[in-house]
């Protein structure tokens, strides 16, 4: 799987993928080593666009502060991605 295929990939067609191969392994079917390395792109995709969706929860959280009268400090905190992403 070439890197713009899994850049075009939506989460549900690698769902879809992730699912046929597990399906044929729960056969009794051998995976090929083209399906089993289909297989890891496919888990690859499929978490990219968990950690995206995470990534982008917390970007839209707001505290907000329960007292609007008492002394607040400002905090910025900037979420660094790299660590979210696995490294091979």
């Amino acid at each position: 799987m070439t890197e713009q295929e899994k850049k075009d990939m939506t989460m549900e067609q690698a769902l879809t993928r992730i699912n046929a191969l597990a399906a044929k392994k729960k056969s009794g079917q051998i995976l090929t080593e083209e399906e089993l390395a289909e297989k890891k792109d496919l888990y690859e995709v499929y978490l990219g666009f968990i950690r995206a969706q995470v990534v982008q929860h917390l970007d839209s959280i707001e505290f907000v502060d329960a007292e609007p009268d008492t002394d607040t400090v400002e905090v910025d905190v900037e979420l660094n991605t790299q660590y979210l992403r696995k490294k091979h």
